[in-house]
């Protein structure tokens, strides 16, 4: 009995590895920020006096979207934040720069140091729409220089991901539906991983995963990977990765209702909801002194390779497209591994 005992107990633990220890052992916590003071769930892998890195995830995703690249990026001597940052109840997409440059604030207070930025789909949208500078004014939306100085004071250089620019193919619309209909909510079965590692409940709760990742397996048969490949291409996530079941239990969250009134407004266009600024000309044709950098999935219908190839030869900056990789794999699977390279090229450089 005794065994049996030590046997479920060494089980367990090597269970939880799955999810990396960096990630377990950074700071889990929140931060009340803006004058209406919304609260901010945030992860820290602390690395203090080193450059901090800020990740910001994408439209229905949360912090724990970052684990595995923000846990590289802290064993190479970066000071990791990772901020679910999608929680202002009141912001639309137009509005959410305000959040971006409340969250850079407090970065910056806390570790004194330019920061880099990195957002993936959304996350890179907002982040954009923050760095060039684009403001609401009493008659429609414009570019302000002035307002592209806080991102030139404070961050060192932005690299997006999987972040669509608005150059568009057919598939794009078929997501469009899906978007609207986000939930404000996580949704029912997901977990929040920093409230399971607080309360030391990990190793059970990953049998969680484990039977997510078991149901999946359906989504390996050809009909459901090929549906599936716009966001995960299956040969990056073996089963034995849990990349799937860790997903499905820890990586979503809620949307706020403004967001996806605007993706409705707006039929899907990527322009401000009054139709007064296409975010399409912004992003090619307006400059920052920030450094830019670009990553994206070769088969991403969101944010197709070849589109973001485009914007990145525009901005004169530097570019990787990742071989048959859809919207979620250059952060999630065997492809993180050449995003981390990347950004690594890129942090060395700025």
């Amino acid at each position: 009995m005794r065994l049996l005992f030590v046997l479920i107990f060494v089980s367990l633990n090597v269970f939880a590895d799955i999810i990396p220890m960096e990630w377990q052992k950074a700071h889990h916590s929140f931060v009340s920020l803006g004058a209406d003071k919304v609260e901010y769930p945030f992860i820290h892998i602390k690395n203090p006096g080193k450059t901090p890195v800020l990740l910001l995830h994408g439209i229905g995703g949360n912090a724990h979207n970052w684990m595995v690249l923000g846990s590289d990026l802290s064993k190479l001597g970066y000071d990791v934040w990772a901020f679910s940052w999608l929680q202002d109840p009141s912001r639309n997409v137009d509005q959410s720069w305000q959040t971006v440059k409340e969250i850079v604030d407090y970065v910056f207070s806390q570790t004194g140091q330019k920061i880099f930025l990195a957002g993936h789909s959304l996350g890179g949208i907002v982040s954009k729409i923050y760095l060039f500078g684009v403001r609401e004014q009493s008659n429609g939306f414009v570019v302000s220089e002035n307002a592209k100085e806080h991102g030139q004071k404070h961050i060192r250089g932005f690299v997006s991901i999987a972040s669509p620019n608005g150059v568009k193919t057919k598939g794009t619309n078929l997501f469009i539906p899906l978007f609207e209909r986000l939930p404000e909510r996580k949704p029912f079965l997901s977990k929040d991983l920093s409230e399971v590692i607080r309360n030391d409940q990990l190793a059970i709760d990953l049998l969680w995963v484990k039977s997510y990742e078991f149901t999946s397996a359906i989504t390996r048969l050809p009909f459901y990977r090929q549906f599936m490949k716009f966001g995960f291409n299956m040969d990056y996530h073996p089963v034995g990765d849990y990349n799937i079941g860790k997903f499905s239990r820890y990586g979503v969250g809620g949307v706020p209702t403004p967001v996806t009134d605007q993706v409705a407004a707006v039929n899907g266009q990527l322009t401000t909801q009054d139709g007064s600024l296409s975010y399409v000309d912004v992003f090619f044709n307006q400059r920052t002194s920030v450094p830019l950098a670009y990553v994206a999935g070769e088969i991403d219908v969101l944010a197709l390779g070849e589109f973001v190839s485009s914007e990145a030869k525009e901005q004169n900056s530097p570019v990787l497209v990742l071989p048959n990789a859809g919207h979620i794999d250059p952060i999630i699977g065997k492809m993180e591994k050449e995003t981390l390279l990347f950004m690594l090229n890129f942090f060395k450089n700025n």
